[in-house]
């Protein structure tokens, strides 16, 4: 059982890489279901047990690759315990770092000219804002709280409803081309830095509790 899940995970992201590289270099026009199945070395039948189309391959290689780096910061052992303002910064850096940002410009231009793609895209936005509410209460702070204990309870409620979203739209104004990131575009006009996106997000935490109103 673990081999054929193993066989068939394996299969899922070769068909979701090679869906996203050929819709990268030719566009989404440029190729078929069956150049994707004959480059991965699948056939088509399985690529349909997978996919239902190949705008749904290409969208899953950014939800693999997100999945991918934000289960990096998870896993990392330096931030065990730590303020989960840290897990934001490290969450931040990882999804902005070069490589990311490049295949997901890359996405966001392909689904500007094909709004086929939208949907599958949409879902890839929601899990990822999952992923990042899972990051945030993943790992509580020294002392075994739940995170942002420091905070009223309400408070928190929303903050963890809310920051979620907040990153994604913050490093999703990045990939479609908002924002340009001046670690990678440099110091054009509109630039921002990966600092002050997360000085911008930390607004969001603060570091003494609120007044809440009676």
């Amino acid at each position: 059982m673990s081999t054929q899940r193993s066989r068939r995970d394996t299969n899922h992201d070769a068909l979701a890489v090679v869906a996203f590289g050929l819709a990268r270099e030719h566009g989404l026009d440029g190729f078929t279901v069956d150049d994707v199945a004959r480059e991965a070395g699948i056939s088509r039948r399985t690529f349909f047990n997978h996919f239902a189309a190949k705008e749904q391959a290409v969208c899953e290689f950014a939800r693999i690759h997100l999945r991918a780096v934000l289960d990096q910061v998870i896993g990392s052992s330096e931030l065990v315990g730590c303020d989960p303002r840290e897990m934001i910064d490290a969450a931040i850096r990882v999804l902005l770092s070069p490589p990311l940002v490049a295949d997901l410009r890359a996405l966001a231009a392909l689904a500007k000219a094909h709004v086929t793609l939208v949907p599958y895209l949409a879902v890839v936005q929601h899990e990822a804002a999952d992923q990042v509410a899972h990051l945030i209460e993943s790992v509580p702070p020294p002392g075994g709280e739940e995170p942002l204990a420091d905070l009223p309870l309400a408070v928190r409620r929303v903050l963890l409803f809310a920051i979620p979203g907040a990153v994604l739209a913050a490093v999703s104004s990045v990939y479609v081309g908002r924002y340009p990131l001046r670690e990678i575009d440099g110091d054009v006009p509109g630039a921002v830095s990966t600092d002050e996106i997360i000085t911008a997000l930390r607004l969001l935490l603060p570091d003494t509790t609120p007044a809440v109103p009676a």
